[in-house]
């Protein structure tokens, strides 16, 4: 009752898409998964293990990590030029 998200970070996931995908697919949870990545959403949905890998989360944030970016007041994230969707209905909306 006090897990609210599966987050997959570090080490960005999108390297290993497809060991992730097996990893999820084993670990058979219902909890909302929130994944990071240095890879933008466009550059991922052009991968297709990458794109497989997100079909199954429901939360990103992507995009680098740029020090010159760097922001503390943003929430879930480190610099300015990154960017949270979550998918709403199987389209990936902006959080702003």
């Amino acid at each position: 009752p006090f897990i609210s998200y599966l987050v997959l970070s570090g080490g960005d996931p999108m390297y290993s898409a497809l060991d992730c995908i097996d990893f999820l697919d084993k670990l058979n949870i219902n909890l909302p998964i929130w994944i990071y990545s240095g890879f933008t959403l466009e550059e991922i949905l052009k991968d297709n293990s990458m794109s497989l890998l997100l079909d199954k989360c429901d939360v990103i944030t992507d995009g680098p990590f740029k020090q010159e970016l760097r922001d503390i007041t943003l929430k879930f994230r480190g610099s300015s030029n990154q960017n949270i969707y979550k998918k709403i209905d199987g389209c990936w909306i902006l959080d702003v």
